[in-house]
């Protein structure tokens, strides 16, 4: 019965935890304004992070059928970016584009990649895709939403609409592209 009562505190201890957390973000978020400079502020922080990259790099979009795609779109000088609908986003230098091109259906989306941002922009059913196009370079898009080259000023005009950003790093994030599977 101990270990029970030892188990239970943890347990209270952890949601008394959680209620002060809960309550310290309320507090924090009381004014729509602090959600507001919030949200800004981790959207520019996320890409911030993303404007690393190496001079020349394409930024290219692979459309993939199936996990044996992903293997023969892999190669020596092609990072794999960040996985989407249906498609993947890669990294690549300008001398390995055409092997690329021989074993997958790409598309180059940017030229140079260096010190630029990049946000996906997650739309509801209905949105008005166009309004994007006023925040940034929209590169590509799909169900989903888009993919845009943005600047800060961007960012902010996007955290005003009704979308959902994601930052996009030109970091690779994977360093096996079998590992990603479509599943």
């Amino acid at each position: 019965m101990a270990a029970k009562v030892g188990w239970s505190s943890w347990a209270e201890n952890d949601e008394c935890r959680a209620r002060r957390l809960a309550r310290a973000a309320v507090d924090m978020f009381a004014d729509r304004r602090s959600i507001v400079a919030m949200k800004v502020a981790g959207a520019l922080l996320l890409t911030a992070l993303a404007a690393v990259a190496v001079a020349g790099d394409l930024l290219v979009r692979i459309e993939l059928a199936s996990d044996v795609d992903i293997a023969a779109a892999s190669a020596p000088g092609v990072d794999f970016l960040d996985r989407f609908d249906g498609w993947f986003l890669v990294r690549a230098g300008t001398d390995d584009l055409a092997a690329l091109s021989g074993r997958a259906s790409c598309r180059v989306l940017d030229a140079d990649i260096e010190g630029k941002r990049y946000v996906y922009a997650f739309v509801e059913p209905g949105f008005d895709r166009a309004r994007l196009a006023a925040c940034g370079m929209v590169l590509t898009e799909d169900r989903e939403g888009a993919l845009l080259r943005v600047t800060a000023e961007g960012v902010r005009m996007l955290t005003r609409m009704p979308v959902e950003l994601c930052g996009v790093s030109t970091e690779p994030i994977l360093s096996s592209p079998t590992s990603m599977s479509l599943a």
